[in-house]
Order: structure tokens, then sequence, then C-alpha cells
């Protein structure tokens, strides 16, 4: 079985999600993919006491198994089966793992998605999602209190200490790498030749 990988990256609160799920919904037989999420790989952070924690820098390369993700890519390109983890945002732990099935297309999602090269090289199209930071601010304190468990404070605090400047930094210069850019998650002709080139290549 072949497999089209494609990667969708983006600042926090760019909308990847929400694209993915466009996607999905337009594809013929949405059994035939997989999504997989780089936020699943963060690193454990048990030896951290809850201050430590709240001043982790999550949007740093270094917080994220990159070789574990692309151990896995690499697996599932292969028609091999391997495991994923199961992350909980709120105790910053592994608590989990679910097995991940080669499918015909496999769509991941991560604002570093394209920072380490040997995985940026895997994909087939890489899509970058270029919103407003403003929007993205508003999304992302809506998701960390509403999916993440965390207060308002604690989502501003990581906002104003790591996620802006890791964004300027680390992020958004990772765009160059994309071969689509989108100004908005849901843009109809864009959408629709995706899905066209997932479906004439399965």
């Amino acid at each position: 079985m072949s497999t089209i990988l494609i990667g969708v990256s983006g600042g926090s609160g760019s909308g990847k999600t929400t694209l993915i799920k466009c996607i999905q919904n337009m594809v013929k037989n949405k059994d035939d993919i997989e999504i997989i999420s780089y936020d699943s790989y963060y690193y454990c952070l048990n030896e951290l006491n809850d201050e430590e924690k709240l001043n982790y820098n999550y949007d740093h390369p270094d917080s994220l198994d990159s070789n574990l993700l692309y151990n896995n890519l690499c697996h599932l390109i292969n028609n091999k089966k391997c495991f994923e983890p199961i992350y909980n945002f709120k105790t910053c732990l592994r608590e989990n793992n679910r097995e991940l099935i080669p499918k015909p297309i496999l769509i991941v999602e991560g604002n570093l998605l394209f920072f380490e090269k040997k995985i940026r090289d895997l994909f087939d199209v890489k899509i970058f999602i270029d919103i407003d930071a403003n929007i993205r601010l508003i999304r992302r304190i809506n998701r960390d209190i509403n999916e993440r468990g965390y207060n308002y404070d604690e989502t501003l605090f990581r906002y104003e200490n790591s996620v802006k400047s890791m964004h300027d930094l680390m992020i958004e210069p990772t765009k160059k790498y994309a071969d689509i850019i989108l100004q908005s998650t849901y843009n109809e002709i864009i959408l629709k030749m995706i899905v066209s080139y997932i479906e004439s290549n399965i």
C-alpha cells in the first residue's frame, strides 16, 4: 500500500485541526485517513514541580520527541503498526498509548512540524496556515481553558513568556518550506485541489 503524507503547520490557534476536519469531510472514504498530532509527542515533565511546569517552554523544538514521531511515520509509510503517546496537558504526562494503523492517507499537524528536516522531508504536501496573531491568541485562550484545563492567567502567562516569541523565532520561519500557504482556514479552491490530489493518488 502506498501512502500519501500531508503535513499541516502554523502557529498555535491557526486552525490546523479545523482544516484537517474539512479535508476529512470532503474525502470520499474517511476510513482511508489517519490523523496524527505532534502535540502527542511532548516529553513527560514528571520531574518538574508545578511552578517549573508553568514556566516550561512547550513551544521550543526540544520539548518534543521528534525521533519518536519520525520513527512512527517511517513505520506507517512502510505499512507497519506503531504506537502514539496520549499526552495529558494538565498533568504534563504521557498517560497511555494508541495504536496507529497504516492507511493510504496520513495527515500530521503541529506547530513545529516543519522545523526538523528529517521529518519535513517525509511529506508529499506541506501546508502552512498563516493567520493573524490576535485571532490565534483568542483561539488559544479558548482551547487551553476549555480543552486543556488551564485557567486564563496560566494561558496568558505562557503566551507572553514563550508562545509569541517562539512563534516568531521557530515557527514563522518554517513557512518558507510549505508548498501551500493559507491565509484562512477554509479556502474552497485549495481544499478541492488537496482532496483531488489525495483521491487521484490513492
